[in-house]
């Protein structure tokens, strides 16, 4: 593994895929090169507009968490650039009349990526490293 990770590049390393058995077949496991919550989002996205302060910013980000939120909890799907979110069911009805019971239903939410997220993904580098193997380390004996 490089000693610094480039910028823009997706590292990965592969396992063995443990849902096939007797076979040699591996999976890619992805790693960050680091994680942005909102207020470092904020911070970024203050780069692109001088005039926009933090708070300003973090206000409308807010709304945006809020009425998102409140709008797929009313049914709706909602189309963003980088996610699309909807409602959804999981679970088995046994017959074509049968109705919701949350014992054996649940409400979930549906998230996959926006066209803006699939274009700007499609255009990144991908680089594999060794993995490091997942082992206790006798410290001291």
């Amino acid at each position: 593994m490089a000693s610094q990770k480039i910028t823009g590049t997706l590292w990965y390393y592969l396992l063995q895929n443990p849902l096939i058995k007797d076979n040699e077949e591996y999976m890619a496991k992805v790693s960050a090169t680091d994680v942005y919550d909102v207020n470092r989002i904020t911070a970024e996205m203050q780069k692109y507009n001088s005039t926009a302060t933090i708070a300003d910013i973090k206000a409308v980000l807010e709304i945006l968490f809020t009425v998102v939120s409140n709008k797929v909890a009313d049914g709706c799907s909602v189309r963003l650039p980088i996610v699309n979110i909807r409602p959804s069911i999981s679970g088995r009805f046994s017959s074509p009349v049968d109705s919701f019971d949350s014992n054996r239903h649940a409400v979930n939410v549906k998230v996959t990526s926006g066209e803006m997220l699939n274009q700007a993904i499609s255009k990144v580098q991908v680089a594999r490293y060794d993995s490091v193997e997942r082992s206790p380390v006798l410290k001291q004996f």
